[in-house]
């Protein structure tokens, strides 16, 4: 496999993880069982971003759509503000 078909095939599974993150996440804040992202083929491996707060706090984006994983079997879903990089 060719550096382009690596590529390809990466950003079509980062594209597919945003669209399955910003379909569960219509208001800009959901809550949403891990294993419905698994469901929808969501690939937990592939993110484009991650931002740690000052307390602690990881988020994992694709792209613009993130999560915050919690201890339990939740996801808090989101929408990168402007001043995360």
């Amino acid at each position: 496999m060719d550096h382009r078909e690596v590529l390809q095939k990466t950003h079509a599974i980062l594209k597919k993880n945003r669209k399955i993150l910003a379909a569960l996440n219509k208001t800009g804040t959901a809550r949403v069982k891990k294993s419905l992202m698994l469901t929808e083929g969501f690939n937990f491996n592939y993110l484009t971003n991650i931002f740690t707060t000052s307390k602690g706090k990881v988020y994992k984006y694709c792209y613009d759509q993130g999560y915050l994983d919690s201890e339990d079997e939740y996801l808090t879903l989101v929408v990168k503000k402007d001043y995360v990089r």
